[in-house]
């Protein structure tokens, strides 16, 4: 099993948001979503990029050449499929859940096939669209008014506003919210910001940042 460094796996997901991106994994390769330990909830890397990169397949390993990279490939991870994958992908609008960042919204918990609009569908009639309340009830409004002026390449369909983000606040017994490589305590009654491309803006009273440190 092999795991994605905790900077290495935000830095994927946030260039995935600028250009389109390609990602062929190496066995059984794993993203940890908890980033204060290799021993947390982590996901496969599929799971991670899905919806914001192409997922070109696996290259296993060879164990006669120890453990060297196998020379074939997946035919999904050719040159011409990923040339034929459209980027940016198809979005509905703001309310798309494919453009909320799903490891930190969703953590482990699985979700219908968000590829197919009955997918869509079912998790904005779970979890709210405008206004969501994530699985831990960390309740994610779609902010009325944005910062510095992120623009994200792979929104260009979803029709939203430079800076797009949500106002994330948390009950008492889940205060915390975490990316790939930071951690943030929110405030009673405080908030942070959370962008699609995972990005976590926060500052005092409404939140601090526990880790790193």
């Amino acid at each position: 099993m092999f795991l994605v460094a905790p900077e290495d796996a935000f830095n994927l997901y946030r260039r995935a948001h600028d250009l389109k991106v390609g990602v062929l994994g190496l066995g059984e390769t794993f993203v940890c979503i908890e980033p204060r330990t290799t021993a947390g909830p982590c996901l496969a890397l599929w799971q991670f990029v899905r919806y914001k990169a192409q997922w070109m397949g696996t290259i296993g390993l060879d164990p006669s050449q120890a453990g060297k990279p196998k020379v074939a490939v997946p035919y999904t991870a050719t040159l011409d499929a990923f040339d034929r994958w459209p980027w940016p992908q198809a979005c509905d609008g703001p309310s798309d859940p494919r453009i909320l960042p799903l490891s930190v919204f969703l953590g482990l918990v699985k979700a219908e096939d968000l590829g197919i609009r009955a997918g869509r569908v079912q998790f904005n009639g779970q979890y709210g669209s405008r206004t969501r309340f994530d699985p831990r009830q960390r309740h994610w409004r779609q902010a009325d008014h944005f910062h510095a002026p992120v623009r994200l390449e792979s929104l260009n369909p979803c029709r939203v506003p430079d800076g797009f983000h949500w106002d994330v606040g948390s009950p008492r017994n889940a205060r915390e919210i975490a990316n790939t490589m930071e951690v943030w305590r929110i405030a009673e009654n405080g908030y942070v910001n959370v962008y699609p491309n995972a990005h976590i803006r926060g500052g005092k009273p409404n939140a601090r940042r526990v880790w790193p440190k």
